[in-house]
């Protein structure tokens, strides 16, 4: 009976590693498993689970089959801190205060130059003199985080617009979408080529097919402010085609003599003989085979980027000869 031996190099991952598994079966012919499209007995794969996870294979071959399985072991990171920092009121005039407060989940401690307390909540009452962006900073066992608010003080004359612009997702796939999402204070309205809305707050989903900066202009009764956000489009890589090489030794031979075919291939998952031969292949190696007459051996190699496929024939020189074309 077929015997199949599964590991994973290594077993124990961090959340966002890779691990390889590796196979290798006697007296098989196929193997398969829902994580590999190889049909090869003997081979490796790359797997990135997000959880611990149990892989499996079957392999096949004429005294029946075999199944092994082995479990890669994922850590979980220690979850970093998520900072929440608000103002009672973001829009005050001049010489008014409001009072600022924070909260951090997973934080040990935080900091700020506005206030002395070092609690992972807490509020305390600030009166800026202009408009203010207010920055904390909390640590704990997973890393740091830090968060802002601004407040906006009115200013006689009338303030100035400010334009908040910001993408869902400032890193798409080619033929991703993202949704712009926009606010402004202190203005009446807002304009921009990639959106009809004029309103001062709003949202829009762009599909870019290449990185883009959109911009936005917002206008109240202190000016204008305009602002910016990229999107940044990651091309799809180039797939490689596939390339196999098949050789036939000796160039010439008498009927019911032994020849050795020999193959290699590139870019390649899985090969398959045809021809005068059958069966699946490895995607390199060599075989010695017996021809008593004209034969042809085809090999089919599939791959990421298509299929390619190479042949070599023997063909009669003779009533006892043949000849390699």
């Amino acid at each position: 009976a077929p015997v199949v031996d599964l590991w994973s190099t290594p077993s124990t991952i961090d959340a966002g590693q890779s691990a390889t598994l590796n196979w290798s079966a006697s007296d098989a012919t196929s193997c398969s498993a829902g994580w590999t499209a190889s049909t090869a007995t003997n081979g490796s794969e790359t797997v990135s689970p997000s959880a611990t996870t149990t892989y499996s294979m079957t392999c096949d071959g004429d005294g029946g089959s075999d199944i092994n399985s082995v479990t890669v072991t994922v850590n979980q990171p220690v979850p970093a801190p998520v900072v929440s920092l608000t103002a009672d009121n973001p829009v005050i005039d001049q010489g008014q205060s409001t009072i600022l407060r924070w909260n951090a989940t997973d934080a040990t401690s935080c900091t700020a130059d506005w206030t002395t307390s070092t609690a992972t909540n807490g509020f305390a009452t600030v009166t800026p003199s202009a408009t203010t962006t207010y920055n904390m900073s909390c640590n704990g066992n997973g890393g740091s985080a830090s968060n802002n608010v601004n407040v906006t003080v009115n200013l006689p004359p009338a303030p100035a617009p400010v334009t908040s612009l910001t993408a869902d997702n400032p890193v798409i796939d080619q033929g991703q979408s993202t949704i712009l999402r926009w606010s402004a204070t202190d203005a009446t309205s807002c304009t921009a080529g990639w959106t009809a809305n004029t309103a001062t707050s709003g949202s829009a989903t762009v599909t870019p097919g290449a990185t883009t900066t959109y911009s936005m202009t917002c206008i109240g009764d202190g000016g204008s402010d305009t602002n910016s956000v990229t999107v940044t489009v990651n091309t799809p890589p180039v797939v490689a085609a596939p390339m196999v090489n098949l050789t036939a030794s000796p160039a010439s031979v008498s009927r019911g003599s032994t020849i050795t075919l020999s193959w290699s291939s590139s870019d390649t998952n899985s090969c398959t003989a045809s021809g005068s031969w059958s069966g699946g292949k490895p995607i390199s190696g060599s075989q010695s085979l017996t021809i008593n007459g004209p034969v042809t051996f085809t090999l089919t190699c599939d791959g990421d980027g298509g299929t390619a496929t190479s042949s070599v024939s023997y063909t009669a020189r003779g009533r006892r000869w043949l000849n390699l074309q």
